[in-house]
Formats: structure tokens, sequence, C-alpha cells
């Protein structure tokens, strides 16, 4: 499985009861949690990047766990944002899948594809992703990893970007291919 896939959907599935607790299992070294009530959902968060909260209208939440301080820049280039859209099937009129289905398909038209849209099934959930490279001649082309997953039973749509510089990688000890590679 893909493992953005799979860290996002623990993180939206399995941290739903705890994220109405406070009984949170202890994070790995160098991460804090990051609960969102609102989406019975909880995140780890890097310790030193900034996390801010968005959204509230007609049932949709956006999440931002990012290096860079969204509220001075305006904007972030590496970090991971997490969007919840609930009641997709009466606000759409698709079923949670297919919009899901629809938003990765639209991010794969936008950018040069690096690794084809893929899906999978596990149970209600239908999980569809995409890795794109996003041209930016101010800061050095990067990389999107994006992953929407649509709920059936539920309507609900959850979508992620998880935009990393291939510098990011060189930081971290690896090339930039390798460290893409690392998330699939």
């Amino acid at each position: 499985m893909n493992r953005v896939a799979a860290l996002l959907l623990v993180a939206v599935v399995s941290i739903g009861a705890w994220a109405q607790s406070s009984d949170f299992p202890p994070p790995p070294v160098g991460y804090s949690w990051v609960s969102c009530i609102e989406t019975k959902s909880a995140f780890l968060k890097p310790d030193g990047w900034f996390f801010k909260k968005a959204g509230k209208e007609f049932g949709a939440f956006g999440y931002f766990f990012t290096k860079e301080n969204i509220d001075k820049l305006g904007a972030f280039t590496t970090g991971l944002s997490v969007n919840v859209v609930k009641y997709v099937p009466a606000k759409s009129g698709a079923p949670a899948p297919d919009y899901a289905a629809a938003f990765i398909a639209e991010a794969a038209k936008s950018h040069k594809v690096l690794v084809e849209p893929w899906q999978k099934k596990f149970g209600p959930f239908h999980q569809f992703g995409v890795r794109t490279l996003v041209p930016d001649s101010k800061d050095g082309d990067f990389i999107n990893h994006i992953l929407a997953i649509g709920n059936e039973e539920t309507g609900t749509v959850y979508s992620s970007r998880l935009n990393r510089l291939p510098s990011l990688g060189k930081q971290l000890g690896r090339s930039a291919s390798q460290s893409s590679k690392s998330f699939s």
C-alpha cells in the first residue's frame, strides 16, 4: 500500500476515537499530536513546523502542516495539506469515491506526472493518488504527492497534498529520487 495513503488512512480512520480524548499514544521523538475534533482525526506534526486550521463552512475543513509560516508568507512550499469535505453527494450530486477520482484526474492534468494515477479499495474507502512535478522558477521545482479517499458510507472525501522540494531529500542525506520513492 502506498505509504502516504496508509498514513492518511490511519490518521483519519484509526485515530478517530483518540481524537475525542486525550488518550493518544506517545508520539515518536520529534513529533507532537494535533487533534482535529471537528473531523474526529489527529495527525503527527514535526517539531518546529507550523499548523494552521481553516474552513468550517459547509462541512469542509482544511489542515496545514508546514515548514514555512503560512500566516507570515501567505503560502507554503514544504508541507502537508489535508482537506476533509463532508456531505459530498448532497453537495456535488456524485458519490464520494467518484468525486475523489475526479480530484486526482484533475491533479494529473495540471502538472507533469511522475507516478501514474493509481487506485485501491479498502472497505468503504476508495483511494486514489498521483505524484506530480510542479515547476517553480522562484524556489525550484517540487514534487506533489496527492491522495484522495472517498468514503462510500459517510459521503466524506479526504484529500491530501504533500509538497516536498527535491532539495529537502538532499538535506536528509538522500537524493530527490530516493526521497520520492520512499512514499510509494
